[in-house]
């Protein structure tokens, strides 16, 4: 019996764990617009203390996703976003740069992409006629 109960807890306690879970590209539906995620330079990820992750296509998603649910930011323990010149990879938004410019082609028409490195973002940002952004930016624009 104490082994039945301690399985029991242990399935029930990492069920629960807030961790962020990779995006499966060309598989994942967008939580927001049921799109396929299909390009691995976009996306982002949004993972409640609960344990619960939601994925999306693009930033667009991600926040008419978390405004039309009314989240708090206490009751999110993850807000990671790919970043553009490292596909498929997930990091920490509030560790990343955004570029946002009408050359940058989004899946739902941001027009934002994640760099990993401001030395990054600010090469890009000539390259691509775009304006740097940091994630609290990135917020009061799509919210």
């Amino acid at each position: 019996m104490k082994i039945i109960l301690f399985i029991f807890f242990s399935v029930t306690v990492t069920s629960c764990e807030a961790q962020i879970k990779p995006i499966n590209f060309g598989k994942d539906a967008c939580s927001q617009c049921r799109m396929i995620i299909s390009d691995p330079r976009f996306g982002a990820e949004l993972v409640t203390v609960k344990g619960k992750a939601y994925v999306f296509d693009d930033l667009n998603c991600y926040w008419n996703y978390r405004n039309s649910k009314d989240l708090k930011a206490e009751e999110i323990a993850h807000s990671v976003v790919v970043i553009f010149n490292k596909p498929g990879t997930l990091k920490e938004a509030d560790q990343l740069c955004f570029l946002q410019s009408g050359t940058i082609r989004s899946p739902m028409g941001s027009g934002m992409a994640a760099f990993d490195g401001d030395s990054i973002c600010r090469k890009e940002e000539l390259r691509l006629k775009a304006t740097i952004l940091s994630w609290e930016e990135v917020a009061r624009r799509l919210q």
